[in-house]
């Protein structure tokens, strides 16, 4: 039972990091279970109707949800809407929007197995039969950001930011530059989420990780 809470918990796990560095540093990001299921489904579809190798869908995939971090970070930064609005108008509707054209609202199965397919791996490995390793990868994940946080420059930065804008610009920091950078490290963690949901399933789904 502690096994299978923990692994489904394992998509939330990676989000909730990706989101959890923006709250630190005075934003919000909604959009991350769209881009998670854009994502899965972008592999699909990469792989299983381009033909493209699973590491190139991979890579193509995670960048597309850092892109959309990205996006989301020029409409903070650049056009100043709060970040709660702008993710909300990304989510739902851009990426949802582009989700549902890529599939043409349908499930698109993902053909091997975790001998031959890194994703299905992620997924549906288990180490010596029993513990899954996406459980492996959120505690990897969770780690090397919380050394990030407490032991980086770059984690007091994002602190001092949460904290106080003005008095960070003050410091020398650059809130937008930061900014720019955690969101879109919020869609690459979206991303891989997703990817790895997809995996799990053996398919992209335009259900995945946004409900």
């Amino acid at each position: 039972n502690i096994r299978n809470i923990l692994n489904s918990m394992v998509i939330y796990t990676l989000m909730a990091v990706g989101v959890g560095l923006l709250i630190i540093s005075g934003e919000i990001d909604l959009s991350p279970g769209y881009v998670g299921t854009f994502s899965g489904v972008l592999f699909a579809v990469l792989s299983e109707q381009a033909g493209l190798p699973w590491y190139l869908s991979l890579v193509l995939c995670l960048l597309a949800g850092a892109a959309f971090g990205l996006f989301n970070a020029l409409l903070v930064n650049k056009f100043r809407l709060p970040s709660f609005i702008a993710t909300l108008a990304t989510g739902p509707f851009i990426v949802k929007g582009l989700t549902y054209i890529l599939s043409n609202g349908g499930v698109i199965t993902l053909s091997g197995s975790t001998d031959d397919n890194f994703v299905i791996f992620l997924g549906l490995y288990r180490i010596a039969k029993f513990v899954p390793v996406s459980i492996i990868l959120a505690l990897v994940v969770i780690t090397v950001y919380g050394i990030i946080l407490s032991k980086s420059e770059f984690g007091r930065s994002v602190y001092l930011i949460g904290s106080n804008k003005m008095a960070s610009r003050f410091a020398g920091i650059e809130p937008k530059k930061i900014s720019y950078i955690l969101f879109a490290n919020s869609g690459f963690l979206g991303a891989l989420a997703g990817i790895v949901y997809a995996g799990r399933l053996k398919a992209g789904n335009v259900e995945g990780t946004n409900t």
